[in-house]
């Protein structure tokens, strides 16, 4: 079975890239099917799936929540103060690399990131911060070169790469970064220091830290002990600078996004690396650096870093808000593209099926159950990315629609109705929702018409099935292009 699947490794990759489009497609015929068969068998079923889908609903809102707290109260505690008075000695010989991978992003976008960075409640001149331009893009070198004349005085090291495309790598963050990585590695024992203590924030172009999140995050990785160099650390990504020019549609998905995320921060066997994470460089060197071959490198260097520690891989939340830039567009219609292709990038991520399914199979130094259980865990995830739409709006009327026999059982009336009433309930959850997206967000623009809010919260109650559709969408396309064989290759760039 192995050396059969080594030999065929490419038709290996093109049939399990098929499974998650097949899965899709064969739910909703199946669906289709037994609605007009055995309709009484889907109005069942769809409710269970509904009163679990309310039940899960519910519990990533309380965990959300709780998330909330800590994070209010991590942002009141000097972590650097606790961390002299715990790691005093062990801070001696260690820096914190930034690096920030970029391609078509202007100085007006660079400059608020590295800005932040002087702000941070950390020693500057223990942070190395890592330019990495595309040398594709020459204007990234200049703006790198203009950043550093302004800024380099502020950081105890200040590093430039260039990364020119070769033959095998994909356009993206993950083959700069993985190119980033290894001049940092490079550079570092130059100067002789430890990689292993250094550690590396993969940072996008438009994200701000918060002040405490360096000294939280040194001393979240001192704290594990040994088991450092076998963890990744994951701070709570917020896409909601500039959130009150938004479009409804784009602010839902974006808070929606972040509040449930920090609530799989709470789950550990759902928690992978996401977005913004940082890791030692030692262990980075260990697990290969990023793969330049794919785009959702996040997800990929979860698994990279799985397959070398198997179950003593942690990932470790760190609860400090990390900020980044809503989608804005340039008009209503180019928000609403960017964001599609944002989700549709997010949704790429179901091509790391193959990967792990390959290794899977082939290494036997990790338990069969727990590599079972997170690749179920993954399938599930891009499953229902697609369906959940379909199955709470319009899941219990199709055996009304679809079995003419069906519509004189008193079933017919009293599902639809009693699971409307559960998703009319879980509004509610929308309230707090709302809730903390105005803790989250900034402050409101000089001048902001208080109707405009009211409206907006009016939006959010209104739209919410729009939304899930509007997620839906981009990943099933997503999907779809995995099974037709037709990639989506691009680098990211989000119009400011």
């Amino acid at each position: 079975m192995k050396s059969f699947i080594k030999e065929n490794k490419t038709k290996f990759d093109r049939i399990v890239d098929c499974v998650p489009a097949f899965l899709t497609i064969t739910f909703l015929f199946l669906l289709i099917y037994i609605s007009a068969v055995r309709p009484t068998w889907t109005a069942y079923f769809l409710t269970t799936y509904i009163i679990y889908y309310a039940y899960e609903s519910i519990r990533v809102g309380v965990l959300s929540l709780n998330a909330y707290k800590k994070i209010k109260e991590n942002r009141k505690i000097d972590w650097w103060n606790r961390l002299e008075k715990k790691y005093g000695k062990e801070l001696d010989g260690f820096y914190q690399a930034i690096l920030i991978p970029f391609a078509s992003e202007p100085l007006s976008v660079l400059e608020p990131t590295v800005k932040n960075l002087t702000k941070s409640n950390f020693p500057k001149k223990k942070i190395i911060l890592v330019l990495a331009t595309e040398s594709a893009k020459p204007t990234g070198l200049e703006i790198s070169r203009q950043l550093k004349k302004k800024y380099g005085n502020e950081f105890g090291h200040f590093l430039i790469t260039e990364h020119k495309l070769v033959e095998g790598e994909m356009k993206g963050k993950a083959s700069n970064e993985n190119y980033a990585g290894r001049e940092l590695y490079k550079y570092v024992n130059e100067k002789g220091l430890n990689p292993k203590n250094i550690m590396v924030t993969s940072l996008d172009s438009d994200m701000k830290p918060d002040p405490q999140f360096l000294p939280m995050l040194t001393y979240k990785f001192f704290s594990e002990g040994k088991n450092r160099f076998k963890r990744i650390f994951q701070p709570l990504p917020i896409n909601l600078e500039k959130a009150w020019g938004s479009i409804t549609p784009a602010r839902l998905v974006a808070s929606f996004g972040f509040q449930y995320f920090s609530a799989q921060m709470q789950m550990p066997r759902k928690l992978i690396n996401y977005s913004v994470y940082s890791a030692s460089l030692h262990m980075i060197h260990a697990v290969g650096f990023w793969s330049p071959d794919i785009i959702p490198e996040d997800e990929r260097f979860y698994w990279q870093s799985y397959f070398v520690y198997g179950t003593k891989l942690k990932v470790v939340p760190v609860f400090i808000p990390v900020y980044g830039d809503i989608i804005i567009g340039d008009s209503l219609w180019e928000a609403v593209k960017e964001q599609y292709k944002q989700i549709r990038r997010w949704a790429w991520g179901a091509t790391e099926i193959k990967y792990f399914l390959y290794h899977m199979i082939l290494d036997d130094s990790i338990p069969f159950a727990d590599k079972l259980v997170k690749l179920l865990i993954r399938i599930r995830t891009h499953f229902e990315w697609v369906l959940i739409p379909v199955i709470i709006s319009v899941g219990n009327f199709l055996p009304t629609w679809l079995n003419e026999s069906y519509r004189k059982n008193p079933l017919a009336y009293m599902i639809p109705l009693f699971t409307s009433r559960i998703l009319t309930v879980l509004l509610i959850t929308f309230v707090l929702l709302i809730i903390m997206d105005n803790y989250y967000a900034p402050p409101k623009p000089e001048g902001w018409k208080k109707h405009k809010t009211y409206l907006s919260y009016l939006a959010w109650v209104m739209f919410p099935i729009v939304s899930f559709f509007f997620s839906a969408f981009p990943a099933f396309e997503a999907q779809f292009r995995m099974l037709i064989n037709k990639p989506i290759v691009y680098i990211e760039t989000k119009k400011k």
